[in-house]
């Protein structure tokens, strides 16, 4: 779904509306077809999301404090 929405000519072109998912992706369907890179990159997405919740779940055991949300992924930030 999120590789056909990048792939869109309207959203490439940024012709984009708060309406966009419904009007361009409303009769979307899942190929039968995945190619090998679709399943790669599930395989990543999948390996990385299950590592991040190993080191979650280890620093909320080693410590006795609750977990701050907003220091748990130093790597984003909110740039206006």
């Amino acid at each position: 779904y999120l590789l056909d929405i990048l792939v869109d000519p309207d959203f490439i072109a940024g012709n984009l509306s708060t309406s966009f998912l419904q009007e361009r992706m409303e009769p979307w369907h899942p190929s039968a077809d995945m190619s090998n890179s679709t399943w790669l990159a599930l395989a990543s997405f999948e390996a990385l999301r299950s590592n991040e919740a190993q080191n979650l779940k280890g620093k909320a055991e080693k410590t006795t404090e609750e977990v701050d949300p907003w220091c748990v992924n130093p790597r984003w930030r909110n740039v206006s």
